[in-house]
């Protein structure tokens, strides 16, 4: 038998041979009702918490979960992170894993792509007054796949608004070691570019090493350690439409 806390009130999950005389289950689930024990699909049996409709849906709440009642869905004893949902993730596993963006998100994802600090465009976004909130959420939003898609298309129109592609980069690069004169200021201001154009990733900087010859080795190094320990992105095809 286990036993969870639910609304400060303690709910016990039994194995079939532990059920007490005193409990009296159905064998099939859906024809539970709140109060009922049912007998569960891996051969536990629980307590209906709650049953209720949400939009076109019948839900019934247990220790262990909320669950659909229809046809083909199973009935299990595995506790979930948050029982009142039908994912069972918890808030926090349920943000990160959405697939699609909400309308929100793309807002804040479109600020946050043209240079509005995260925690700013969530405070705007979402209309709150709670700093340290909107620090840890926007924290949160900015490493999800789905924002960081939305602000890599957005910073690639401004890119292709402005005539800078990947050419243009390394043009540019090969230009400051050919001028021969304040190369490292000149390739510091060319560095955010790289990094916002998602060009330079670890296994790729043999790529274009190429193209610095007026570098020593050691510069080269010290450039390849200080840019591009947090580059992540993938080498850009094209830009060309």
């Amino acid at each position: 038998m286990k036993s969870y806390e639910v609304k400060g009130k303690q709910c016990n999950v039994y194995n079939i041979e532990e059920v007490p005389l005193s409990i009296q289950y159905k064998d099939n689930w859906r024809d539970g009702n709140k109060g009922d024990w049912v007998k569960t699909d891996d051969d536990r049996v629980v307590q209906i918490l709650r049953r209720y409709k949400a939009g076109k849906d019948e839900l019934i709440l247990t220790a262990t979960g909320t669950y659909k009642v229809a046809p083909g869905t199973l009935l299990d004893s595995v506790r979930r992170d948050n029982i009142y949902n039908l994912s069972g993730k918890s808030w926090h596993k349920a943000l990160k894993d959405r697939k699609n963006p909400t309308q929100s998100e793309i807002l804040f994802a479109k600020r946050v792509a043209y240079g509005e600090e995260p925690y700013k465009a969530y405070l705007e976004v979402y209309k709150t007054n709670d700093e340290k909130t909107a620090k840890k959420m926007a924290s949160i939003l900015i490493k999800t796949k789905r924002v960081q898609k939305i602000m890599d298309e957005d910073l690639k129109d401004v890119f292709k608004r402005q005539n800078v592609d990947l050419d243009y980069l390394i043009e540019s690069a090969k230009l400051v070691v050919d001028s021969g004169k304040n190369d490292s200021d000149r390739l510091k201001a060319l560095h955010m570019l790289w990094d916002a154009y998602g060009v330079v990733k670890q296994k790729q900087i043999t790529e274009v090493r190429g193209v610095f010859q007026g570098f020593s080795p050691e510069e080269l190094d010290v450039a390849q350690r200080t840019q591009i320990k947090e580059a992540t992105k993938e080498l850009p095809e094209s830009t060309d439409d």
